[in-house]
């Protein structure tokens, strides 16, 4: 996949992003402070508990809001205040999710600049299929800052319905997951 092709999927309000006003009404870039969220993502729907030996949710997201809260009083400073943290999360159950709720809420109770964006790995109606807790990831989609879906690559576009079949109509996450791999060639 060619940078163009990348470059015209980015959606207009990510790129605003990356600018502020100054005081005469000009457009001066900044760079925000980015950080992609990734992580363990099957055994987390909320109230389910985790498969992991020994895991706190609320502790893994109190932990989370401290790290950022300290990144973002720094990057305040050496960004004199004008660019974001943006944090990019596909939404996944788990590490995802947690992260999303943290940054959002610290943001709302500090007002630190934090943007949460949700990077869907493809439209909306195909992920959420593999999903552990829809509910959560309803609620969080409608409280990020932005939200896109990745486009499929040139080679599936048109393919939807295929995938829709591909994806089992199960609560298995994990069968629906490794489903959506085979579809997009992934291991």
């Amino acid at each position: 996949m060619d940078s163009e092709y990348v470059e015209k999927t980015i959606p207009e309000e990510i790129r605003k992003l990356c600018y502020y006003r100054g005081s005469n009404g000009e457009e001066i870039p900044v760079f925000p402070y980015v950080i992609a969220v990734t992580g363990h993502r099957h055994g987390f729907a909320a109230g389910s508990g985790s498969d992991l030996p020994g895991f706190d949710e609320g502790k893994l997201k109190d932990a989370f809001k401290r790290e950022l809260e300290g990144i973002a009083k720094k990057w305040r400073k050496t960004s004199k205040g004008f660019a974001p943290i943006v944090l990019l999360t596909g939404l996944a159950d788990g590490a995802d999710q947690i992260a999303a709720e943290a940054a959002l809420e610290l943001d709302e109770q500090l007002k630190l600049n934090v943007k949460v964006v949700a990077v869907l790995p493809m439209e909306r109606d195909i992920f959420s299929l593999t999903l552990e807790n829809e509910d959560r990831f309803k609620k969080l989609l409608e409280r990020v800052h932005y939200r896109f879906a990745l486009p499929l690559v040139p080679e599936n576009v048109g393919r939807e319905a295929e995938l829709r079949s591909v994806v089992p109509e199960t609560e298995d996450a994990p069968a629906a997951i490794c489903s959506t791999r085979r579809f997009f060639g992934a291991s």
